[in-house]
């Protein structure tokens, strides 16, 4: 999966979807979902990201939303930091919430479209999100070798087949699968039947630690089908 920076620039293409931002009613139209996981009504702080099409993001505080670089890279460098909304909810049925984007910031070693390092950036909203949402802390435990096999859980709206284009948008899923490998910068998971694919870019890979979820990885990179491993962002260098 990492055999070239040009399937790199193609997933990016697809990660978040280009367009304007589209209405809430338009959620399966532009976006897609987990392969081969289950549904997932909870994580209530895993949310839709919408700047400029759909990523995912994590609530990290009140008004920060934790997500991608690549998801809002290209609004930065048009100087439209103010633009966009975050999505709250499950995408099966109403929005708990819908708050506008104020604010976004990306790593600042970030260059698009070579996005295999600094993928990570932060939203602010405009005011903070529901008083039921609790933000999820993010890991700072360094990640090893000998945490290969941990398992993981994986949040995102992205696609469910990733064949043909891919399909199966906009609703909240989740997926189980174990730690492969811990590299400089990434961790990575996911195999051809449990992955994460386009539109799951910006979301969380939590593990437990001492009995609590800390969000360890943001969803960056994959093959264009979703079949080999997915990279996720380690969030605890």
């Amino acid at each position: 999966m990492r055999t070239s920076l040009l399937l790199a620039t193609a997933l990016l293409a697809t990660a978040c979807q280009a367009g304007d931002s589209p209405s809430s009613d338009d959620v399966t139209s532009v976006n897609q979902q987990i392969i081969g996981g289950t549904e997932d009504p909870l994580d209530d702080a895993v949310v839709a990201v919408f700047a400029g099409g759909l990523c995912t993001g994590t609530l990290v505080a009140p008004r920060i939303v934790l997500t991608a670089a690549h998801c809002v890279g290209d609004a930065i460098l048009a100087g439209q930091t103010d633009f966009g909304r975050v999505n709250f909810g499950d995408g099966r049925g109403a929005w708990i919430d819908s708050i506008d984007i104020i604010d976004m910031t990306m790593h600042r070693f970030y260059q698009p479209p070579a996005f295999l390092t600094n993928d990570i950036a932060l939203v602010r909203l405009a005011r903070p999100a529901p008083a039921s949402i609790d933000p999820l802390p993010i890991s700072t435990t360094h990640l090893t070798q000998e945490d290969v096999g941990l398992q993981l859980r994986v949040v995102g709206f992205g696609n469910t087949d990733g064949s043909n284009g891919g399909s199966g948008a906009g609703q909240k899923n989740q997926l189980i699968v174990p730690l492969l490998e811990v590299g400089a910068a990434h961790i990575g998971l996911g195999d051809r039947i449990s992955n994460t694919c386009q539109g799951d870019s910006g979301g969380p890979t939590f593990a437990k630690f001492d009995g609590v979820e800390h969000v360890v990885g943001v969803t960056s990179f994959g093959s264009n089908e979703c079949r080999a491993t997915s990279y996720m962002t380690r969030t605890d260098i």
